[in-house]
């Protein structure tokens, strides 16, 4: 793995995070694969309602030995809109297997996992000598 990103979120008008109103899903199986072109993906991880890491590879490592030093480990802190929080949740909800979890019963909710939950999502992974 190349970099880590650690993802944060702004707060609304009343200085609450946005994750009061818009926080983090998650569900049985919590990681959201997100496709960032035909070799690479991201992988995103709730760890509360608040705050998710993004997990970004960097291919050019990819058929080096590992490094257990973690030497060429970066990680940047990011602060997300609220479009983009749901963009996560959607991809929370497209990779789920059968459950979604959620803080708070907002109105929104029951049909936003409605919307995406039929979404499914296959690693293939190829190993080339």
């Amino acid at each position: 793995m190349g970099m880590v990103y650690q993802i944060t979120l702004t707060l609304d008008r009343r200085g609450r995070p946005y994750a009061y109103e818009c926080p983090f899903f998650t569900s049985d199986f919590p990681v959201a694969i997100e496709a960032m072109g035909y070799q690479t993906m991201n992988w995103i991880v709730p760890l509360t309602p608040a705050l998710a890491i993004r997990i970004i590879p960097d291919i050019r490592l990819s058929g080096t030995a590992p490094d257990l030093s973690f030497a060429k480990f970066t990680s940047q802190q990011r602060t997300l809109r609220r479009s983009e929080i749901v963009e996560i949740n959607r991809l929370i909800v497209q990779c789920a297997e059968d459950l979604v979890f959620y803080r708070d019963d907002h109105e929104w909710i029951g049909d936003f996992v409605a919307k995406n939950r039929y979404y499914r999502i296959e690693a293939v992974t190829d190993r080339i000598p």
